[in-house]
């Protein structure tokens, strides 16, 4: 009879019958074991989180909750500042002009055309060779004693970085990098600060249509608490019915401001409270403002994107076919409104490269001259020489 003998480890089928030692058996450590999905180092970590670490955590909780209601304080403010006249003489916050046929100047969902004598909020101007637009509230918040400090450290950064005469000699002798972040972060504060701004403005103006258009049939209010302050929510806006308060709804501050009151009173059912409160509801033009956008793929972060895209862009461009179909496309088109876009876009960046180019001429003439050097093409070191020296 044969004895038995151990072939642990040896392969199914193999005639190997050599006597192998057992593996090891590995027990999972205790952090790594899970009870009802809990894992217990989780637990045992938790009592390593600081004070500090939760109070700076907690802090940033509140900035962020704060940062939801900055149009109604900024509203509130402003509302202070302006008389109801002055407020009434200001713009609707990002209006443009229309033109002869009733299309709106710029770009964009967020734009609202303004007909008549209404001055808009953006207007196009010419700045050197190319047009730029300007905004009233940002003109107006610019020119402001607060905000001129800001822009003259903004300025004092692009001379410095631009090596311009008079500059300030701190800021030339600070490193690139650090002139950069420096100055990303003052032009970044000056966006946050015209955006809140304008998101105050915005909130007036909407409250103001709110009452000239459904005066006694809606109430507008706060989520505050008993002593009248607004609690941070990111819904801190309360519409309601006056006829039937179980008509009711909770609004972010850019819910509220995309309403639109004289859509809805023009086409509602009829003029009761369920007809009003659908037609307020179905105006709204983005339902849901609290998720991030989308991403934008052609979105360029920074210069290495540019440089990439740069390149791609000249790469395809140079294939004939490419941009006689570019042309072709224009061209059949009967109702030049259908690609107005495109036009102004390739037009406006073929402005904004000729720009470049008469910035780099001379540095893209010597480099030609130096190719035409490496290849063989000429021999001519003083033709070299000079191109370096000029």
């Amino acid at each position: 009879m044969a004895t038995l003998k151990n072939v642990t480890g040896a392969k199914l089928g193999s005639t190997d019958t050599k006597t192998e030692p057992a593996k090891p058996v590995t027990i999972k450590p205790l952090s790594q074991l899970r009870r009802a999905g809990v894992n217990p180092l989780a637990i045992e970590l938790a009592a390593k989180i600081s004070p500090k670490t939760f109070a700076d955590l907690t802090e940033q909780v509140d900035a962020t909750e704060l940062k939801k209601i900055s149009g109604i304080i900024l509203a509130h403010d402003i509302s202070q500042d302006f008389t109801p006249q002055e407020l009434a003489s200001m713009p609707v916050v990002d209006s443009v002009n229309i033109d002869a046929q009733g299309h709106k100047v710029r770009d964009g969902d967020k734009y609202v055309a303004v007909k008549g004598n209404a001055a808009p909020d953006w207007t196009q101007v010419q700045d050197g060779k190319r047009m730029k637009w300007i905004s009233f509230y940002n003109t107006m918040l610019g020119h402001s004693k607060w905000l001129k400090d800001l822009e003259a450290d903004i300025e004092a950064h692009v001379d410095a970085e631009n090596q311009k005469q008079g500059a300030n000699k701190a800021l030339v002798a600070m490193g690139k990098g650090q002139r950069q972040a420096a100055l990303q972060k003052l032009r970044g504060r000056r966006s946050v600060l015209q955006n809140t701004y304008r998101n105050g403005v915005a909130v007036v103006q909407q409250k103001q249509v709110l009452e000239e258009t459904f005066d006694k049939e809606v109430t507008f209010q706060y989520y505050e608490d008993a002593k009248g302050n607004i609690i941070p929510s990111p819904s801190p806006i309360i519409l309601q019915m006056v006829k039937k308060p179980a008509l009711f709804d909770t609004f972010s501050v850019t819910s509220f401001t995309h309403l639109d009151f004289i859509e809805a009173k023009a086409s509602r059912e009829n003029d009761s409270p369920d007809a009003t409160w659908n037609a307020i509801l179905a105006s709204l033009k983005r339902e849901d403002d609290d998720e991030e956008p989308a991403e934008d793929p052609f979105a360029i972060e920074g210069r290495e994107d540019f440089f990439a895209s740069a390149a791609a862009m000249l790469h395809w461009m140079k294939k004939p076919d490419n941009l006689r179909g570019v042309y072709n496309q224009v061209d059949k088109v009967k109702d030049i409104r259908e690609v107005q876009h495109l036009i102004k876009t390739l037009c406006n960046l073929a402005t904004e490269y000729t720009d470049v180019y008469h910035h780099f001429e001379k540095k893209f003439l010597k480099v030609s001259v130096m190719e035409d050097v490496d290849a063989g093409s000429t021999t001519d070191k003083a033709t070299l020489k000079e191109a370096l020296s000029s």
